[in-house]
């Protein structure tokens, strides 16, 4: 008896977008900055008031918490009126200027250390190496269907044909741009810095949008 068997579907690399890597991670780069600067507010503030090195897992704390893990450190550990209000602690022992001082500077910081996968060491907070292959990842796209698979194995055999035919001279820059008229999923870019420096390409962004039909959504255009 003869069986069918369904081919399974296997997603294919389209493109990894590099300049979106570069820029998100420069952007990482600038939050941990922005980070570390916070975490030296409160570093500084143990430090001064109560002679307090603070650890990695309590600056960790302090990156999620925000003036929350201040006020905590300050009840377990420095308070001595646990019946009283905050206020009442703080003016206590000479600190209710700096505190409501640390509080405005730390304002919608809770969570910052979360936007991006980052640790802390040695008192500063840096990008993982697992943040750095997320961002890769999160930019590096792939196919979706069957459809999709088609089309871009079609339209890079396009591709290379016809910048062949371009390499040999038989046709130009204006052949380039006239086949490039005529499909919605090719491009052109430029290889060099003149303007006969042209080539066709696949345009990788609007691919995405190919459903299992094989047709480009509507919502794209």
């Amino acid at each position: 008896m003869e069986t069918l068997t369904e081919t399974k579907f296997k997603p294919q690399l389209m493109y990894v977008d590099q300049a979106a890597i570069d820029k998100r991670t420069k952007e990482a780069y600038k939050f941990a900055d922005k980070i570390n600067g916070k975490l030296n507010l409160v570093k500084n503030f143990f430090q001064e008031h109560f002679d307090l090195e603070l650890s990695d897992d309590q600056l960790k704390e302090s990156a999620n918490q925000g003036i929350g893990f201040v006020e905590k450190k300050l009840w377990n550990d420095h308070f001595d009126f646990k019946k009283a209000d905050l206020d009442f602690n703080l003016k206590a022992i000479g600190i209710d200027g700096d505190f409501e001082e640390l509080k405005k500077d730390l304002l919608n910081t809770t969570g910052w250390i979360n936007i991006y996968v980052f640790d802390i060491k040695n008192g500063a907070t840096f990008l993982t190496e697992e943040g750095k292959q997320k961002i890769i990842e999160e930019h590096t796209h792939y196919t979706k269907n069957e459809a999709q698979n088609k089309a871009m194995a079609k339209l890079r055999t396009i591709v290379k044909e016809v910048n062949d035919l371009k390499a040999m001279g038989t046709i130009g820059r204006f052949g380039i741009l006239e086949i490039n008229k005529g499909f919605d999923l090719l491009d052109t870019v430029y290889s060099g810095t003149s303007s006969d420096d042209i080539e066709l390409t696949v345009k990788y962004r609007m691919l995405k949008h190919v459903n299992e039909s094989g047709q480009i959504q509507a919502s794209y255009y």
